[in-house]
């Protein structure tokens, strides 16, 4: 099989993969960029040829998720050329489309997946799986084609409503496949501890605010989000608000075919259709649709009478109805999608709206896409020959969280058979016929309530990187050098805690990382605290941002954490970074240790 990543090995948006067999091609979805202004012509990337219906070879389209940026170059695309995607998200996206119109338009005539059940199309064997995702109806992908593999994570997480999804996915995934096209939208930019917050989190978040709110509260999020339209239904189930949502919504639950899912017609859920919903009822010819969900629909009046039992699913749209309402005494709201849309200006207009009413925004939000600690695992599940970077900013940092991970640009072809002839090259070359050693650096001992290992070969370094799922063995050849030292710390029954590496600079031993399971300082409940270590470069970099809180809970000259560093990043959310000081000083102690011993090493 060939390759190519058209857009996405080094952008977040607009995804697009091509795989070829023998002249025969498909598509790994085909999504419009974050920044397009929906000239859905000029968005086609320029390496992609063959998608108005004559050429032969274009087998079809297969879509992982009903988000735009991996679907919204549909209509660009022969309506001959048949597009796959989960039965519930073509509904969707149809729902969608009635309102929205393009890039949103009723997807072509395909395949329809079933998680796990193969298709098969020309010399292609494409096998979905379900994932959790903010997207409703996601799909990674399994590519097979003459005994080669290739594994499209898609967009995922492992913090959502259908989190098990991800526990069941690494028991079932395929071992040893050719390529991983892993997504790392959240690599740049981590959460707290590695992880993000679970959706049964946000949900208890919502309680708060609604419990606390004196007025009507606007929850603005995005109607295809369903995991949080969820929580918003059962925080105002928890705290005796009605749930109010519009037309658009309505329809797209309906379109989930989920009776488990909050539907217009539920006791607690309420319709109010807004001045500019009505103008696209009349123009688009919408009266069937709204007559489906009109049960329980309410009128302005009721906004301002029952403002104090209401939740409304806020978007910009209802702005004008609120105002003529009167309801917005009290009000409160509350954002509840990606930071970055507030970010890059999209809702200036909303922001002096709120200004001009005297409300505050507040933010409830959890990503839609795995954390790095959850990408390690994923990888290291797989055991892929090679992992390829895409949806990320930063394909960079790949290298220090996964191992073979190959760097393409966009529009570059690459085959999986390079891959095998590369490590074919590596299992052969004289430098790796035998296993490599190196002298310790520290003997192993007992240091307080910890345990030093060093770790003194390459078959160590992969135990290590195996156990703590970190890629600690790369570090092989360094080690030979004489220019790195790996420990493993654990405690006095032997249990692995983290990994600490130190590095030689200027012929002076200093430490350069020790992080826990997935290479997670939460987990190893330590964050690096010396005066020229990580949490200082840290701290430093967070003001040169602008964007330290306070500095009050550390004391760099001695080198010493109190309790936290607690600082707010650059997308507005808090970052506490807890540390262990038994941990820290440890990590100290062997630093000293290693450069008295320096010179018989």
């Amino acid at each position: 099989m060939r390759v190519c990543i058209h857009r996405g090995s080094h952008q977040i948006g607009g995804s697009c993969v091509e795989i070829e067999q023998n002249g025969l091609r498909i598509l790994l979805d085909f999504g419009l960029p974050l920044d397009s202004d929906h000239d859905k012509h000029s968005a086609i990337p320029a390496t992609l040829t063959g998608l108005n219906g004559r050429d032969t070879s274009v087998l079809g389209v297969f879509i992982s998720h009903p988000h735009l940026d991996h679907f919204g170059l549909l209509p660009a695309l022969a309506p001959s050329i048949p597009v796959g995607m989960g039965p519930a998200a073509r509904r969707i996206v149809t729902a969608a489309a009635a309102f929205s119109g393009p890039p949103w338009t009723r997807p072509a005539a395909g395949w329809d997946y079933r998680s796990g059940q193969r298709i098969d199309v020309g010399p292609f064997r494409v096998t979905p799986f379900l994932v959790d995702h903010s997207a409703y109806d996601a799909y990674a992908l399994l590519i097979e084609s003459q005994e080669q593999s290739l594994f499209y994570s898609g967009d995922f997480r492992a913090h959502g409503r259908k989190s098990a999804l991800f526990e069941s996915l690494l028991r079932t995934l395929p071992r040893g496949i050719d390529a991983l096209l892993l997504e790392g939208s959240t690599l740049g930019r981590p959460p707290n501890g590695g992880r993000f917050q679970h959706e049964s989190d946000i949900e208890d978040q919502f309680v708060a605010e609604f419990s606390s709110a004196q007025g009507l509260v606007l929850t603005h999020t995005s109607s295809q989000n369903i995991d949080r339209l969820v929580s918003i239904f059962r925080a105002a189930r928890r705290t005796n608000r009605l749930m109010v949502i519009d037309l658009y919504t309505a329809a797209i639950l309906q379109a989930t075919g989920n009776p488990n899912i909050p539907q217009s017609h539920w006791p607690d859920i309420r319709l109010y259709v807004p001045q500019r919903q009505r103008m696209q009822i009349r123009s688009k010819g919408l009266f069937d649709l709204l007559r489906q969900h009109a049960k329980h629909r309410i009128y302005i009046e009721e906004l301002c009478e029952r403002a104090k039992s209401l939740a409304l699913v806020f978007r910009p749209i209802h702005c004008q109805d609120l105002e003529k309402a009167n309801c917005l005494a009290d009000a409160r709201y509350i954002y509840s999608q990606w930071a970055g849309y507030w970010e890059h200006g999209d809702f200036s207009a909303l922001g002096a709206w709120l200004n001009s009413h005297g409300i505050d925004k507040r933010s409830i939000h959890t990503s839609g896409h795995a954390s790095p600690v959850h990408l390690e695992e994923f990888a290291r599940v797989l055991t892929p020959r090679k992992v390829a970077p895409i949806h990320t900013f930063v394909p960079q940092q790949y290298q220090r969280l996964f191992v073979n991970v190959e760097l393409h640009r966009d529009g570059e072809w690459w085959t999986l058979e390079e891959s095998e002839r590369l490590e074919h090259a590596e299992r052969t070359s004289p430098a790796n016929k035998k296993q490599q050693h190196w002298r310790p650096g520290l003997e192993e001992q007992k240091i307080g309530k910890f345990k030093i290992v060093p770790l003194t070969s390459s078959k160590q370094l992969k135990s290590e990187g195996w156990h703590m799922m970190n890629c600690v063995a790369n570090y092989s050849n360094a080690c030979k050098k004489d220019e790195y030292r790996v420990f493993s710390i654990r405690d006095l029954s032997g249990e692995r805690l983290a990994t600490l590496g130190m590095i030689r600079k200027n012929n002076q031993w200093w430490i350069d990382q020790c992080f826990g399971p997935c290479n997670s300082a939460e987990n190893a409940n330590l964050e690096l605290v010396y005066e020229h270590g990580r949490t200082r470069e840290m701290v430093d970099w967070y003001q040169d941002e602008g964007v330290l809180e306070s500095d009050r809970d550390y004391d760099i000259e001695n080198g010493v954490l109190a309790a936290t560093i607690s600082v707010m990043n650059r997308y507005g959310e808090v970052d506490h970074l807890a540390v262990d000081t038994d941990l820290s000083l440890l990590a100290q102690e062997v630093e000293r240790i290693m450069n008295i011993n320096k010179e018989d090493n």
